[in-house]
């Protein structure tokens, strides 16, 4: 009998049910479904089902957020925030998605590959309404030196 590959993948799970109290460090993938108050400290991909939440911090390899963070995000590949979901706090990542739906109060600020945020010599601060909010964009200026990165 051949066993679908997912039950033996290694990764931690927090039930709609369930409240997390502290930071959560983990080398592991993990999955969201409860509500988290503390700052997560993901060394893999975290997804943030509809039914979680997040109050805290996030650093992680890529985020999925269908869900709630109240917190900052800091991502060394793609966030994804997908259609109804919520972020309210700053966004750090190389990739940055963002369905037409979803909430983002907060900046979206680019990473380059080697992690370390643009620093700016002067910026351009665009806003795009939404029928739900304010979405601000914050594109930094790389200094000369640096080679320019699109997002799209």
């Amino acid at each position: 009998m051949n066993l679908p590959s997912f039950l033996f993948e290694r990764r931690f799970h927090v039930p709609k049910e369930t409240t997390v109290q502290g930071n959560i460090m983990s080398e592991i993938k993990g999955i969201i479904g409860g509500i988290i108050i503390g700052d997560m400290n993901i060394n893999a991909d975290i997804v943030i089902k509809r039914s979680g939440t997040v109050n805290g911090n996030i650093h992680a390899k890529n985020v999925l957020i269908k869900g709630k963070v109240n917190g900052n995000i800091y991502c060394e590949g793609r966030v994804y925030v997908y259609k109804n979901a919520e972020v309210d706090g700053d966004i750090f990542a190389t990739e940055s998605i963002i369905d037409k739906e979803s909430i983002v109060k907060g900046r979206l600020s680019q990473l380059h590959q080697s992690d370390q945020p643009v620093t700016a010599k002067g910026s351009a601060v665009r806003e795009a309404s939404t029928d739900k909010g304010i979405i601000r964009i914050d594109k930094s200026v790389p200094p000369a030196d640096k080679s320019v990165q699109t997002w799209f």
